[in-house]
């Protein structure tokens, strides 16, 4: 098809959900000829008014294994139109740890919100490879920042770093009474993820025996902790957290889509 044709096509496209079927085929034929003419034609679908052709661009450029193509991308985090930093957030997930992306993904998981998750998912994916430059990255950046949602989010994503590195920086976060709530919180959770952690277990039985939210997180992450060694096979080490009362809550909702797509789709039922 060629990827000229395949721009076209997305230009020319009747409706917003053709225009998304044929995106697939851009970036298939980026992928396929990732050379200068096709990185041409996608930083002017880029600058298009077009919105559809220019979030077709993003991610194709995520298909094209080429430098200039991988800086063009991760430029993108800093462009003006929020979608495109979104979807320039979500298409970087899909490739190679950049690390001149990772202050600015950093910033989007701090700042909350659907771009923060985005954000967070591809960091999520790069620490596979990269997990001590993302953790230094997150504890040089939590020095930065006070405020505490925003200090909660990055706690959070540290705990998706599975480096033992990341553990430091969780732990002092968790034991920390002049920290905030929500921080304190999100390095529990976090170190209910370490099953191999000894500290992490001693630092969360004496939290569990508090009478407040944070025992309450603790005593989960006990649990979490306990279920880690079970299934990796080790020994557990002291008692586990004495159950309590729970309640379990779980919404179903039944809708069908029309072949059309003329509306969302119609509840049938709800339980």
């Amino acid at each position: 098809m060629g990827i000229q044709t395949a721009m076209d096509a997305v230009y020319a496209a009747p409706g917003i959900v053709d225009a998304i079927r044929l995106a697939d085929d851009v970036a298939f034929e980026a992928g396929r000829d990732p050379g200068v003419r096709t990185l041409r034609l996608l930083a002017k679908a880029l600058a298009s008014d077009d919105d559809v052709a220019a979030i077709t661009a993003v991610h194709a450029l995520a298909e094209m294994y080429d430098e200039q193509a991988a800086r063009t991308l991760s430029s993108l985090l800093s462009d003006e139109r929020g979608f495109i930093r979104e979807h320039a957030a979500w298409a970087l997930g899909a490739g190679l740890p950049r690390f001149d992306a990772i202050g600015r993904l950093l910033g989007i998981v701090a700042a909350g919100g659907f771009s923060g998750m985005l954000a967070q998912r591809t960091l999520e994916n790069w620490s596979i490879t990269a997990g001590e430059t993302l953790a230094v990255a997150i504890e040089s950046a939590l020095l930065g920042i006070q405020d505490a949602p925003s200090r909660a989010r990055l706690v959070e994503t540290l705990g998706l770093v599975r480096a033992p590195i990341a553990a430091r920086t969780l732990l002092r976060c968790a034991g920390d009474p002049g920290e905030s709530r929500p921080v304190r919180i999100a390095a529990v959770a976090a170190l209910g993820q370490r099953a191999h952690s000894a500290e992490a277990a001693s630092l969360l039985d004496g939290l569990a025996d508090r009478g407040d939210e944070l025992a309450d997180a603790a005593r989960l992450a006990l649990v979490d902790l306990a279920a880690g060694r079970t299934a990796t096979g080790a020994v557990r080490s002291g008692p586990a957290p004495e159950p309590g009362p729970l309640t379990v809550a779980q919404l179903f909702l039944h809708a069908d889509i029309e072949p059309s797509l003329t509306s969302a789709g119609w509840a049938t039922t709800a339980a």
